[in-house]
C-alpha cells in the first residue's frame, strides 16, 4: 500500500508493449487543475494523451474546483489523497503526476507535516 504524498514516487517514464495501435503496460496518468479553476481545464490534455497513448488509464482529478481551489491546502490534501490514493494501490509500477500549481503545493504541505 502506498503511503503519504511524499513517498509518492512519480515516473516519467513508463515501459509498454505495443500490440496494433494499443499499448500496454503503460502507467496510470493523474491529472489534477491548478487554482480558480476546475477539472475541465485539464480536458485538453486528457484527450491528447489518450489520442497519443491509446489505453493508458487517465484520472482528471475532479475536486477542489474553483473557489473550492482556495480552501484551507491541509483540507485539500487529504481530501485529493482520498481520490487518488485508490489509483496508486492499484499501481504496483507507479503513476504519472501531472499538475499545475495546486499539485506542487499540496505535496509540499503534506511533505512537511508528515515528515
Amino acid at each position: 500500500m502506498w503511503g503519504p504524498l511524499n513517498h509518492l514516487v512519480i515516473f516519467l517514464a513508463s515501459s509498454s508493449i505495443i500490440v496494433g495501435d494499443r499499448a500496454y503496460g503503460y502507467r496510470p496518468v493523474i491529472l489534477m487543475h491548478g487554482l480558480l479553476v476546475s477539472s475541465d481545464a485539464m480536458d485538453s490534455l486528457e484527450q491528447r494523451i489518450l489520442t497519443a497513448h491509446p489505453g493508458t488509464p487517465v484520472f482528471n482529478i475532479d475536486a477542489y474546483n474553483d473557489a473550492d481551489s482556495l480552501k484551507p491546502m491541509w483540507q485539500q490534501v487529504h481530501g485529493v489523497y482520498r481520490v487518488i490514493g485508490p489509483i496508486l494501490d492499484s499501481s504496483p509500477d507507479g503513476a504519472i503526476l501531472i499538475g499545475h500549481s495546486q499539485v506542487l503545493y499540496e505535496e509540499q504541505f503534506w511533505s512537511a507535516n508528515t515528515g
